[in-house]
């Protein structure tokens, strides 16, 4: 029985105390209206002394239910891996990578600090640059330490080819592109990636080092809905 069930009982037992919970002779010891009070508060003490038991066994019910959805939520998770290369062209009259924002008086290694960055670098299934585009990253990057080489990275990753058309993963991490190796946080995605988690292991394929130009091969990971 539900709370306002037992709540509506509750409020006949009182109006029931309030006239006397009985009767001793007369026509209110006929009235129905006292006979259902009567009857309503002998079924309310018998439901009383029920809940005791009954409670432990909705709190273990509502944890299996719980857990049930849980793992049916779980079971709906896919693995994606993905493999490309990301080509940010800073030089030559079509770049992908554009300069919109500098620090002033920024000197020394760490001269780039505070130098933000709008790109939009394809995606190509091999290092070549004639290779076919099968989608572009977009977004920004920004040199964001004072000590070193680091950029801050918020991108949308979006295919336009192949199976994955339409689909995008984004990523907002650290990238210290002067390692060889790097890891990226994958922090969601949307069409076929919808609610995707995952990372990105990142290796520098070439660099020029006169112009800034770079090819960087990407192999990710992807946790996503099915």
């Amino acid at each position: 029985m539900g709370v306002a069930a037992i709540a509506a009982l509750e409020a006949v037992v009182a109006v029931t105390a309030t006239n006397g919970g009985g009767c001793d002779s007369g026509d209110a010891c006929r009235s129905p209206r006292l006979f259902a009070n009567q009857r309503n508060r002998r079924r309310l003490e018998t439901i009383m002394a029920s809940r005791g038991r009954v409670a432990p066994f909705l709190v273990i019910l509502a944890f299996l239910v719980a857990q049930c959805f849980h793992q049916s939520t779980e079971a709906k998770k896919v693995t994606t891996n993905l493999h490309f290369f990301f080509h940010d062209t800073l030089s030559g009259p079509d770049p992908s990578a554009v300069l919109v924002a500098s620090a002033v008086g920024r000197t020394g290694p760490a001269g780039a600090f505070g130098n933000l960055f709008v790109v939009d670098d394809p995606l190509t299934e091999a290092p070549e640059a004639d290779s076919p585009v099968v989608g572009y990253a977009r977004g920004f990057y920004m040199s964001a330490s004072r000590r070193s080489v680091m950029l801050v990275m918020g991108l949308d990753y979006g295919f336009t080819a192949g199976p994955f058309n339409g689909s995008s993963f984004s990523v907002f991490s650290q990238n210290p592109i002067l390692d060889g190796e790097r890891e990226l946080a994958v922090v969601g995605g949307r069409g076929k990636f919808r609610m995707a988690q995952g990372f990105a292991f990142l290796r520098t394929h070439s660099v020029n080092v006169t112009s800034g130009d770079a090819v960087v091969e990407y192999n990710v990971t992807l946790f996503h809905d099915e």
